[in-house]
């Protein structure tokens, strides 16, 4: 396939964090006639291990704004904060995009790690308990995804402080027009914008489900979705209890808290001296 076709340079980027809202914040930027965004979420050019050997050409096909009233071009891949997973994403980052204006969401660490396990058994990910899970916090990856300034410490030597927005899911849930606004000005578009698509919420954990017995026997056969989008609308809800289950929210116990507290606290801590900001809604 070619892309001789030349898009935009991005102008921005949601670079994660995954299960903090970066689906929502996608969604509402996406409703500013200023903004461009692709049509999908999660373009993962800068890893390696995914997009890159696309080459640029594709990436930049990615921005063919179709009227010309954009401002700001962006978009949103969490795995661009998933190191040590994926290294050397700043480093590409900068090389192509040195200007390049960085959003980062953070979420309550703890919060953050029920959400991703919950995403990872629904998605057939994971198959062991939270608590087999967590039950070695060194090289974790549930951890390291929590530890947002050893991520964002990935990007400073290469981008200043004032390229890097951090904005809190729980500020974009609870004051989602104030803080939208600031992501506006951040990017350069107009911050009065409002649309009613700011209403609405996006990826709620607990509707996350997954496949029963004799579900996971119709999906080995193809079947699953088949059937799933054609039973009747009266009997999808016997249907799906049937092939699918709620994913449960694990519960962590004092000692498990305890543990996950002082493996995350000192990152936070250096999180709260990098932004001066408090975080006084997450739970450590």
């Amino acid at each position: 396939m070619s892309f001789d076709v030349q898009g935009k340079k991005p102008t921005f980027l949601i670079i994660g964090a995954m299960k903090a809202g970066t689906s929502s914040l996608w969604y509402y930027l996406r409703a500013h006639p200023e903004i461009y965004l692709p049509d999908f979420k999660e373009p993962d050019y800068f890893v390696k291990e995914k997009n890159l050997h696309l080459g640029w050409s594709w990436y930049q096909s990615l921005f063919l704004a179709d009227i010309n009233t954009q401002k700001a071009y962006g978009e949103a891949s969490t795995s661009y904060s998933k190191h040590p997973m994926f290294s050397g994403v700043p480093e590409r980052i900068a090389a192509s995009l040195p200007h390049i204006r960085l959003i980062y969401l953070v979420r309550d660490p703890i919060a953050r790690i029920k959400s991703m396990y919950v995403h990872m058994v629904s998605d057939k990910r994971e198959k062991r308990s939270f608590y087999q899970a967590m039950s070695n916090l060194e090289n974790n990856m549930y951890i390291e995804l929590s530890m947002y300034y050893y991520q964002i410490s990935q990007y400073l030597p290469f981008f200043s402080p004032d390229q890097i927005l951090i904005i809190t899911t729980e500020d974009l849930k609870n004051q989602r027009r104030n803080t939208l606004a600031k992501v506006f000005h951040f990017i350069g578009v107009a911050e009065t914008f409002q649309s009613p698509q700011f209403d609405q919420e996006l990826n709620i954990t607990k509707n996350r489900r997954k496949y029963t017995q004799l579900g996971e026997i119709l999906q080995s056969f193809g079947l699953f979705d088949r059937l799933d989008g054609q039973i009747p609308g009266g009997l999808h809800r016997f249907y799906k209890i049937f092939t699918s289950q709620k994913v449960k929210k694990p519960q962590i116990s004092p000692n498990l808290r305890d543990n996950l507290l002082k493996v995350l606290k000192p990152d936070i801590d250096q999180l709260r001296g990098f932004t001066l900001c408090e975080f006084n809604d997450w739970d450590l």
